[in-house]
């Protein structure tokens, strides 16, 4: 029985390591500083934090990594990260929502308890601006409203508490629409 399961092990284990090797890999695309446009499978996530670098393998022998100073922008199935300066670093952020208002997302990874946790900071900007500015957690709604005042019906059910700060995405989403329509 011994014999079987060494066997056994040396058999599967090419396999296994090559299952292994290729997760956290996903089809996707980077776009260089240089303005260049590379495909391939990009890993992008150690564990469930968004490092300061993603790995990109064009093939099995050609693999390449790029830092947030090094890229404009890549995307990982329906996953769109833009490299940006924040408070002097560059950072990976998130596209939570595009159009006339921009919401981006940074994950900051800190620890607590021992432990690895997260905290995700949103940042908001109108269509053609070159800075981000970040929404404040305790007065958001104020902030948003400066945003989306024009558009008078959301701009009220936000005032009357109709919408959380979880739900930014949805204001941001539903004023680009309505900009859309009325443009």
């Amino acid at each position: 029985m011994k014999t079987f399961l060494l066997l056994l092990s040396i058999v599967l284990a090419p396999a296994l390591l090559s299952a292994q090797s290729s997760s956290g890999y996903a089809d996707g695309f980077v776009v260089t500083n240089e303005g260049d446009t590379i495909k391939g499978q990009i890993k992008h996530r150690s564990g469930d934090e968004i490092k300061d670098r993603i790995y990109l393998k064009i093939s099995e022998e050609e693999k390449r990594n790029y830092k947030t100073t090094e890229i404009r922008y890549f995307q990982v199935g329906n996953e769109s990260f833009i490299s940006h300066e924040i408070e002097g670093e560059k950072v990976f952020l998130m596209e939570w929502q595009t159009g006339y208002l921009e919401l981006y997302e940074e994950q900051i990874a800190y620890s607590q308890g021992g432990q690895d946790a997260f905290t995700y900071q949103p940042y908001i900007r109108r269509a053609g601006e070159q800075e981000l500015v970040p929404v404040k957690v305790g007065g958001w709604k104020k902030q948003i409203l400066g945003y989306i005042s024009d558009y008078e019906e959301l701009a009220g059910e936000v005032d009357k508490n109709k919408y959380k700060l979880e739900q930014l995405g949805d204001i941001v989403k539903k004023y680009n629409e309505w900009k859309d329509g009325n443009n």
